[in-house]
């Protein structure tokens, strides 16, 4: 049993108490910074932290320790929030001193006056600005900052800019151990800053940095790398069974017939979940194996490697549509009705007409690099208003091309091929969303968002430019885990059931009504939710004694007077 004496390691109570009670719905990202903070803090400390250590002069101490081997002001910030979001709930618990907020303690802050100024003709920083980045950038922006960050401390790390002779593997070295002793960067994001710098230099002197055991081939700069994996990064190996076994019907007549019309990333799911059967049973299964006992198996391995219900369920239903297909092809006997796995499944959210607009007006203040030439602040409002008239799914918004658009009549059409099902659609859209389009317009571009190259060349902009935008509104994240543009999709849908009704609202985004009300209306939004617009107030009847606001139990009851029962309610 868990001790609670103020001296329990701090460590221990975080795996036994704090995780399993307030984290148990935390992503893993969350969970990572949240051990890197305790890390941090016992480094700052020099040795294991325990509760009592909880208090404001530990803290203060230690964030001022931090601060002195070179963290950032920011970095220092983030493991401030994780450590107190530990210490409050180990103060509510009674296990800790009570919570008092603690100062803000800045870190490291260098003067860089190479960010700002124009580099000279054979630096690292010119070369990286005029050649390397703008490559980088065009191809795959998600690792642009990573790229940024590298090069911006490895100026730190000489303090001035340098010439592309002075960056050697001696130097690069250096770089290395300067990170990890003085900027407080962790082993991971070290190696990875110092694999960015030295490609950067051998992108521009090749002969000077020889790879051992002979020159590989050239690797294609970020998105190109990506897109010969498939659009979602991952890359497999081929998925090969024997005739007679799932795998082999799966690749010989079910992906012909029934895929072929799918994206790659269904593809890859199904293909992920064949692999999950094939570790469960150590061998590929065969389709005369296929039995109710076979997928309790399957199912109860999934349980036992830690997966949630969600996951459980997609992957036996796509063994389980594998199997109703096998049947229609007489390969196999009947599917026999299975309970449906129970998932939890949270409200739906939506934004209201005025935080929309202040996430628009705030798209207005991003300030991120421009893509094909087109500011990143104009682009995300044009995209947020065509949204916001059309309910389009992100994918299907990234796909229009300039013969889509009409803006004159301010009417889009978008192509079966790029609908999720498969059914071509027409929008209009309000004068502001054309007036927005007409300001990023381009009739020679492929795109009119050309952020939609095969969706990857984007990332940084369409999901982590979201986040900025959401930071600029002052507005929360979703709660949802699909995305910030799937709630765009969703406030388009409550705000038109809440206007012209569910018939109108799924009309516009393509689904039954049932399915709309479970998954994308927003039911604080619609009228009658608020059950006190209708119940009366028990405190409004006379002779119910009252404590605290509530009835109490055995008090008085009031009589009904003529003609109330069964009558209409008051």
């Amino acid at each position: 049993m868990l001790s609670t004496s103020p001296s329990l390691a701090l460590n221990r109570f975080f795996d036994q108490v704090f995780v399993p009670l307030h984290l148990r719905h935390a992503s893993a990202v969350s969970l990572r910074l949240h051990r890197e903070a305790l890390r941090w803090f016992a480094r700052a400390l020099g040795r294991p932290p325990q509760l009592s250590d909880l208090n404001s002069a530990t803290v203060l101490t230690a964030l001022e320790a931090l601060a002195g081997v070179g963290l950032s002001t920011a970095r220092i910030h983030e493991l401030r929030k994780r450590l107190v979001s530990i210490w409050r709930y180990a103060a509510q618990l009674g296990l800790a001193a009570a919570y008092v907020r603690p100062p803000i303690v800045k870190g490291r802050g260098l003067e860089r006056p190479w960010l700002h100024t124009a580099p000279a003709e054979g630096t690292l920083l010119a070369f990286y600005r005029t050649v390397f980045r703008p490559q980088l950038f065009e191809n795959c922006q998600q690792s642009v900052a990573g790229y940024d960050s590298a090069v911006n401390y490895y100026h730190e790390f000489t303090a001035r800019a340098v010439g592309l002779e002075e960056v050697t593997a001696e130097t690069i070295g250096a770089f290395r151990l300067w990170l990890s002793r003085s900027a407080g960067i962790g082993a991971a994001t070290a190696s990875a800053y110092v694999r960015a710098v030295r490609r950067i230099a051998r992108s521009a002197c090749p002969e000077r940095f020889v790879i051992v055991g002979g020159a590989r081939p050239k690797r294609a700069i970020g998105g190109e790398a990506l897109a010969q994996r498939g659009h979602i990064g991952r890359k497999l190996p081929d998925l090969v069974g024997q005739p007679g076994t799932l795998v082999d019907f799966f690749h010989t007549i079910y992906a012909p017939q029934a895929l072929t019309h799918t994206t790659d990333k269904h593809r890859l799911n199904v293909t992920q979940g064949l692999r999950l059967v094939r570790a469960c049973f150590g061998r590929d299964l065969l389709l005369s194996e296929l039995s109710p006992a076979t997928i309790a198996q399957f199912v109860a391995f999934l349980k036992g490697e830690g997966n949630g219900p969600n996951t459980i369920g997609h992957h036996r239903s796509r063994v389980l549509t594998l199997w109703r297909f096998a049947h229609d092809q007489g390969l196999t006997p009947p599917v026999p009705r299975f309970r449906r796995i129970k998932c939890p499944r949270e409200q739906p959210d939506a934004w209201s007409r005025d935080e929309l607009a202040r996430l628009i007006a705030a798209a207005g203040q991003l300030d991120l690099p421009p893509v094909q030439g087109i500011p990143a602040n104009l682009l995300m409002q044009a995209m947020l208003w065509v949204g916001w008239y059309s309910g389009l799914r992100r994918g299907s918004l990234l796909s229009l091309r300039p013969e889509d658009v009409d803006l004159e009549t301010r009417w889009i059409y978008v192509p079966a091929t790029a609908m999720k099902n498969f059914v071509g659609k027409r929008f209009r859209i309000g004068e502001d969303a054309a007036r927005a389009l007409r300001a990023i317009w381009a009739p020679g571009r492929e795109r009119v968002f050309p952020c939609a190259a095969g969706q990857l060349g984007s990332k940084s902009l369409i999901v982590h430019g979201f986040r900025r935008i959401l930071a600029l509104a002052g507005l929360p994240k979703s709660r949802l885990p699909n995305g910030h543009w799937h709630k765009l999709r969703r406030t388009t849908a409550t705000h038109v059931a809440v206007s012209q009704g569910l018939a109108a609202a799924s009309a516009l985004l393509g689904h039954s009504t049932g399915d709309l009300l479970k998954r994308y209306i927003d039911p604080s939004y619609m009228v009658g939710n608020d059950a006190t617009e209708w119940l009366p107030s028990l405190a409004e009847r006379g002779g119910v004694a009252e404590r605290g606001g509530v009835a109490e139990r055995g008090g008085p009851v009031p009589p009904i007077a003529d003609g109330e029962r069964g009558g209409p309610r008051p």
